[in-house]
This record gives C-alpha cells, sequence and structure tokens, in this order.
C-alpha cells in the first residue's frame, strides 16, 4: 500500500510538473515577440552605394545576355525584375534567372589550366591553337568583361532568397583566364613589356573587385582569380627573368602585401546575416501549409517541414526571436571578419570562446528549450564558429602568396645566386614574410623552391596539414 501510494504521488507529481510545463510553452510561445535592435540591423536591406549605370555587378548579372543586348541593361533590367517578385512574393520558387548565352562549362574545364597544379604559361603555349579557337568564338564575352572592368563601381545586388539563382561567374572568370593567355602569348611573341602590362593591369582590377565586394562567393572567386593571376605572374618571372629587372616598375604595383580594407571581410559576413536572416524570417510562412503526416518530400525537407507541419511544431518556432536570441554572436562574427593576419588566429581562438558561452548561456539547461526550441534547435546545432574563420584564412593565405611572389621577383631583381638564396629568404624585409607571424619565408634547396605554408587545409578533408605554396626558381 505504502509503495502504491509512494508511486501515485510520484505519477501525479510528474504529471504537474508536464502540465506546467505545457503551460509554460504554450504561453511562452503562443506570440512572437518584437525584433531588437540589433535583430533589426540584421535583416535591414543596405542602400546601394553604387549608381547603377556605373555598377561592375550588373554587367556580371548580364554577361550571357544574347549577343545583340548590352550585358550592363540586361543586368540592370533582370534584378528590376526580381525585386519586384520578391515585393510581391518573399516565398516565391520561381524567381526570373540569369540568361545562359554559353554552355560550355565542361569544354572549358578540360582546356583551362588546372588550379595551382600545373604551369599554366607552358599549358597555354602547348595548347595555342585550343585556346586561340576558343578566344575567336568567345568574342562576345571578352567584350563584356572588359566593359566590367572599365567601371568604376561593383556592388553585389543583396541576395534574400535561397530560390534566387546566382549570376554566371563562370563566364567571368573563363574571360579573366583568356586575358592571361593572350598575355603570355604577347610575351612568348617578342613583346614580353606588353604581357606583363596585361597581367598587372588584370591584379589591379581584381584587385579592386576583391576590396569591394560584399557577398562571399563574390569574394572567394576574386582570391582564386587573383591566385591565379599571381601565380601566371610568377610563372612570367622564371620564363622570362629580365622582367623583374626592366619591368620593376610596373611590377611594384601589383607587389605589394594585400592592405587592410582588402582583407576586410565584415560587409561580407554582414550580407551572409542578412540573408539567412531573411531566410529564418521566412520559414514559418514557407511551411505553414505543410503536413506532417506526409512523407512524400520526407528527403528534401527533412525534419523541418514534418515539424512545422502541426500547430504546435508551429508554435516551437518564433522567427524574431530567433533573430533577437542570435544576433550577439552573428555580430560578432562579423567583427571576427576584421584585422591583419597577426590577428586571424586570436580572432578565431575569441569567436571560438565567446561561441561557446553564447551558446552555453541560450540552450546549457534543458528548461531553455521551453521557449523558442525549434529556433534555438536551428541557430546552434551544426554551427561552427571556425567556418566562417576559414574564408578570412583564405584572404590571408593570398596575401601570403603575393609576399612569396614578391619575393621571387626581389630574388631575380637582385640576381641572387643560388648558394646566396637561403640568407636572403631570411633576411627578407616585413612584405617579403608569411602575414600570420613575420617569419621568413622557407627555401626548399632539395627542390630549389620557396615555400610558404597557408593556414587552409590541403585538402578538403585535411586534419592539421597546411596547405604549402610553391614556386621553383630556375637557376641554370
Amino acid at each position: 500500500m505504502i509503495v502504491r501510494r509512494i508511486f501515485k504521488i510520484l505519477v501525479s507529481g510528474f504529471s504537474l510538473l508536464v502540465a506546467i510545463g505545457l503551460l509554460i510553452f504554450v504561453f511562452g510561445n503562443w506570440s512572437d515577440e518584437a525584433l531588437s535592435p540589433a535583430a533589426q540591423k540584421l535583416v535591414a536591406i543596405p542602400k546601394p552605394a553604387v549608381p547603377d549605370a556605373s555598377n561592375g555587378y550588373f554587367v556580371l548579372l548580364g554577361i550571357d545576355a544574347p549577343t545583340k543586348e548590352d550585358a550592363l541593361t540586361a543586368g540592370r533590367q533582370l534584378q528590376a525584375v526580381r525585386d519586384r517578385e520578391y515585393a510581391e512574393n518573399p516565398l516565391r520558387s520561381d524567381y526570373s534567372s540569369p540568361p545562359e548565352l554559353f554552355n560550355d562549362g565542361a569544354q572549358w574545364g578540360k582546356l583551362r589550366c588546372p588550379m595551382q597544379g600545373e604551369n599554366c604559361i607552358d599549358r597555354y603555349l602547348k595548347n595555342r591553337q585550343g585556346f586561340t579557337d576558343w578566344m575567336s568564338g568567345h568574342e562576345i564575352l571578352q567584350t563584356r568583361y572588359a566593359q566590367l572592368n572599365s567601371l568604376p563601381g561593383f556592388e553585389e545586388a543583396p541576395f534574400l532568397s535561397a530560390h534566387m539563382l546566382l549570376p554566371h561567374y563562370q563566364g567571368m572568370t573563363q574571360a579573366g583566364e583568356l586575358r592571361l593567355i593572350s598575355a603570355a602569348y604577347d610575351m612568348d611573341g617578342g613583346n614580353p613589356a606588353a604581357g606583363l602590362e596585361a597581367i598587372v593591369g588584370e591584379i589591379g582590377v581584381h584587385r579592386r573587385l576583391l576590396a569591394s565586394s560584399r557577398m562571399l562567393i563574390s569574394k572567394m572567386i576574386f582570391v582564386a582569380m587573383l591566385r591565379r593571376d599571381y601565380q601566371v605572374l610568377s610563372e612570367a618571372i622564371e620564363h622570362w627573368p629580365a622582367l623583374a629587372k626592366v619591368q620593376e616598375p610596373v611590377l611594384t604595383g601589383a607587389l605589394r602585401p594585400l592592405d587592410l580594407r582588402e582583407t576586410d571581410m565584415r560587409q561580407v559576413f554582414q550580407m551572409e546575416n542578412l540573408f539567412t536572416a531573411h531566410v529564418f524570417l521566412q520559414a514559418l510562412e514557407a511551411n505553414r501549409g505543410a503536413d506532417s503526416s506526409d512523407d512524400s518530400n520526407d528527403e528534401q525537407s527533412g525534419w523541418w517541414h514534418k515539424a512545422m507541419g502541426n500547430p504546435m511544431g508551429r508554435m516551437s518556432y518564433l522567427p524574431n526571436a530567433t533573430l533577437n536570441e542570435v544576433a550577439p554572436y552573428w555580430s560578432r562574427r562579423v567583427e571576427a571578419g576584421y584585422g591583419s593576419g597577426a590577428t586571424v588566429e586570436s580572432r578565431k581562438r575569441d569567436l571560438a570562446a565567446f561561441f561557446a558561452h553564447w551558446s552555453s548561456e541560450l540552450v546549457g539547461m534543458p528548461w531553455n528549450y521551453l521557449h523558442n526550441p525549434a529556433g534555438k534547435i536551428l541557430i546552434t546545432t551544426g554551427e561552427d564558429p571556425g567556418l566562417y574563420m576559414n574564408y578570412v584564412e583564405r584572404v590571408h593565405d593570398l596575401d601570403g602568396y603575393i609576399r612569396l611572389v614578391t619575393l621571387q621577383a626581389a630574388l631575380r631583381r637582385r640576381n641572387i645566386a643560388l648558394d646566396d638564396v637561403a640568407a636572403f629568404v631570411q633576411q627578407a624585409s616585413p612584405e617579403m614574410r608569411n602575414p600570420y607571424n613575420g617569419q621568413a619565408m622557407r627555401w626548399d634547396a632539395s627542390t630549389s623552391s620557396l615555400l610558404f605554408e597557408g593556414e587552409q587545409g590541403a585538402t578538403a578533408n585535411s586534419a592539421g596539414e597546411k596547405k604549402i605554396h610553391r614556386i621553383k626558381i630556375r637557376f641554370s
């Protein structure tokens, strides 16, 4: 009898706790809260700072327009249509797409120089006929690329929906490499000065675009384009060593470290916040008509579709509360996007420590999930504060490679003998040293190579192994 009575008391107590918890859940999630000032900043769409007629982004957006159309006009018109479509229905899945004049990416992939895996100038010279034919068949693409480069501004329009397709960046990168190929042919044809000026010109344009771009994908594409620009410049210096001395004034503008404006990732992270914040705001409405018993689209929609398919599930997600909760961390992440290479490691540690404290405060106790549980899961599950810092490292790794090419050019300009290279590397000035720690670059005498070890992994799945950037020096 005593055991049964104790059991009944326990059951009654447990039921009471469940009932209280359910009441707290219902009343606590009955309605959403107002956006905090910090969250309002996350969703605020910035006003354009670059006039449309001067914005190279619209040329990129219209780079694959029909041949008789002006790319800038086509891009501006497409953006106007998208803005209207979003205003009419942010949840639509059929936004107007960029035109597609060229659909030969697979063929170009076989022809182009693979990133960092081969001597590009050797490849360009060896496959001259194939590249020449490609140039003649893509004159309109090269003309539009020149138009993009000639405009003084570059400012991407915000992406507010995952259903908006990106511009065709491949056309821009393809035209950029065609300019490098043409420069290589000029140098091989007896006009190395013109070829070098073309390469340095590409570097100047791409550094300007790197500094002004504010979308993550654009920023990383300009990093990749600059990495190739400097690789081809490095190869040109080895093919024609006299260039480093004879053309020193031309090289001076290109052979300088990235400045803080070029490595600044704050605006990029702000645009990432803007996109994700709008997706969060749309998430509940997008699933309002969902049916939790419908398994027909399980693979695509996953747990979120099923959770939002019933009233209690929808009550568990409060979009405004979610943004209010995540705003402190996202704001701190933006701040971590600015600084020199020497501060990257400390910024990574500070952001990781802030995330650990913030997430512990937010979901450290089970009862924290009584309010906005789905929102808390959304912003904490799988979040890695190191992910965005990886992009910061990519930019500073590019800076390290630029410094390595600068060291190579100085070595050639001063005619440093093979036996003196090691000492020259150790005594190099600050602009030719590792951007992360200020140490000298490495000289590998066994392979006659200058080396820079970046912070990026050697491969996408590498654990602890860093990527080595290498420039082989040819001594006669």
